[in-house]
Formats: structure tokens, sequence, C-alpha cells
């Protein structure tokens, strides 16, 4: 019964509107300035929300729906427009990003409890360097998992699982 199961819902329904627009060979004409506006929008309510204390209540609906809303447009401006980026960088990225998402609270939560004693009060520029740094050490740190763990495992169950299993041919069989 926990809401952030609605932002997966959210997610599911933005699948299935692209597989909509792909079925239906659609190209909306959206510019690439209208999407970067609809973001900027939904980063500054979220900010304004965690501001306000707002966060933590009613969570799908005051951040999951502008979080959602940036997911449809970075989808739609790669479906109408081509990806913003084809470079290794962003591929990484992308494949690590699951690593990211199980692994960003065990390095943002085990970094703050090791460098911040508690109650510790900061200026508004030292919270925002922080978080930067923060952001920035969760991805290095899943971009290693991705990289070191993940990626030699995955290729170690392709090649048992999926081992060529010798095909008989009329002539053997006989």
């Amino acid at each position: 019964a926990n809401t952030i199961v609605l932002e997966f819902c959210y997610g599911v329904l933005i699948y299935h509107l692209h597989a909509a627009l792909v079925a239906r060979g659609a190209r909306p004409a959206i510019p690439p300035l209208v999407l970067l506006l609809g973001v900027v929008a939904c980063f500054v309510w979220m900010a304004f929300a965690e501001m306000g204390g707002a966060l933590h209540r009613q969570r799908a609906l005051v951040v999951g729906v502008p979080a959602a809303l940036v997911v449809l447009a970075a989808v739609l401006h790669e479906h109408c427009h081509g990806p913003i980026t084809r470079g290794r960088t962003s591929w990484v990225l992308g494949e690590s990003s699951y690593i990211l998402y199980l692994s960003h609270p065990y390095v943002i939560y085990g970094a703050l409890r090791l460098l911040l004693p508690k109650g510790t009060v900061m200026p508004l520029a030292a919270q925002v360097a922080l978080a930067i740094a923060l952001i920035i050490a969760s991805t290095l740190v899943a971009v290693a998992i991705h990289l070191w763990m993940e990626k030699p495992a995955m290729a170690y169950l392709r090649r048992l699982l999926l081992k060529e299993t010798p095909r008989r041919t009329v002539a053997s069989a006989a």
C-alpha cells in the first residue's frame, strides 16, 4: 500500500503512451524548447515542494507527477527528435541506472553519517554543494558496480545459461 507504487504506475503509463505512439507511427510536433521549459518547471516545482516540506506528504502527487512528466519529456524528445546524445558516457550512465536506483540510498546516507555529525546546520550554498557531490558520488559508485560487478556477472551467466546445444542433424538421428 506504499504510494511509491503509484510512481511505478506512472512509468508503466509512460511506456504504454510511447508504445501507442510507435504503433501509430505518430510523431507529435513538440519543439525541444517546450519540452525543456516543462522539465525546468517540474524541477522548480519539486525544489519548492522539498523546501516547503511537502515532499513526504502526498509524495506520489507532489513530486511523483512532476518526476513522471520529466521522464515523459525525455521519452517524447527522443521519440520526436532523436536521442539528445549518442555518446558512450550516456550509454554507460543509462546502463548503470538500475544499480544507481538500488545503491544511492546507501551511498548518500552512509556519506552523510560519516561526514556530518547529528544536528549539523549548513548554509544553503553548502547544502547545494553537498547535494551535487552526493549525486556525483552515487553515480560513480553505480558505474563502478555496473562495470566491475554487474557486467562480468551477466556475461558469465549468459555463457553459462545460453550455451549452444549441439544440434542433431537428420544423418545423426538415423
